[in-house]
């Protein structure tokens, strides 16, 4: 879903107006309240989105919706005192859907080692670019894990009809590998480390 296409239209732009998108447009969002704005930038990163030929576009979409109802009823149910709640809560999912499509438009066409540049570059500290460099360069690797972790759990029959189950079956196992990838990038780091300490 994060994995960085080098054909679109945008792979070819500069890292600054991906960056104007990827951070300007969330900030954006966080200080308006008013829904008609949040749409606004939201069919701004939708049309982006489409012109980039987002492929998993409709997919993203639809997996956000059953946290979206959730947090809605949530809000709803427990803060009903709150005035127009309702224009709340709009304002609350276009704002959820503006950050995460902005950040997907940022990855999908952005290629990493090119933020990595820029933030040497900027001399930006190691910690915070390399942090960075394992959330983007790992996302899709992740992803992959969950896809191949969620048709094995299909081949043995784990169905939402045991919730602990379920949740145990596909998320045990990835944590797991999470952690080993983390071990090894750990040690990496360390011998990467020590031999440029040695020279």
């Amino acid at each position: 879903m994060f994995l960085y296409n080098s054909k679109t239209v945008f792979s070819c732009w500069p890292l600054t107006p991906k960056l104007l998108i990827a951070f300007l447009l969330p900030g954006l969002s966080f200080l308006t309240q008013e829904p008609l704005h949040q749409a606004i930038m939201l069919g701004f990163v939708l049309l982006l989105l489409v012109i980039a030929r987002y492929s998993e576009l409709p997919k993203l979409l639809l997996s956000l919706l059953p946290f979206i109802l959730l947090t809605d009823a949530v809000f709803i149910f427990l803060l009903p005192e709150i005035p127009n709640i309702f224009r709340v809560v709009l304002t609350a999912n276009l704002r959820i859907y503006v950050v995460l499509l902005s950040f997907a438009f940022f990855s999908y066409t952005t290629d990493v080692f090119s933020i990595v540049k820029a933030m040497k570059r900027t001399r930006i500290p190691e910690t915070v670019y390399l942090s960075l460099y394992i959330v983007l360069r790992f996302l899709p690797e992740m992803e992959q894990d969950l896809k191949e972790i969620r048709e094995l759990n299909k081949l043995k029959g784990v169905s939402w009809k045991k919730p602990v189950r379920f949740l145990q079956a596909h998320f045990l196992p990835l944590l797991l590998i999470i952690f080993q990838r983390t071990e090894e990038l750990s040690i990496a780091y360390f011998l990467r480390k020590k031999r440029e300490n040695k020279d």
